[in-house]
């Protein structure tokens, strides 16, 4: 049985920069990218909690972004929604 943990994925914040929701007060493991985010789940097993931040790179908000809509299905970069399909 794998230990508890938590996924904070985000590229740039950190938990404590969270201020428009409230995360569990708990050590979190920081990963950056969908390779570490990956590597992460795949090293220690199923999170008990993970936060995702959908944007994973500023190329989401540029041409491929369409009115504020992220078109995921033809960017190169994943995001945190790669991620969450990929669990």
């Amino acid at each position: 049985m794998s230990e508890k943990y938590y996924i904070f994925l985000d590229d740039v914040r950190s938990p404590r920069d969270v201020k428009w929701v409230s995360l569990p007060l708990v050590p979190w493991t920081i990963v950056r990218d969908y390779k570490e985010f990956r590597t992460t789940i795949w090293n220690k097993g199923i999170p008990e909690f993970v936060a995702y931040d959908h944007d994973l790179a500023d190329v989401h908000y540029g041409s491929m972004n369409h009115g504020g809509a992220i078109d995921y299905d033809n960017l190169t970069e994943k995001t945190g929604y790669g991620c969450a399909t990929s669990v």
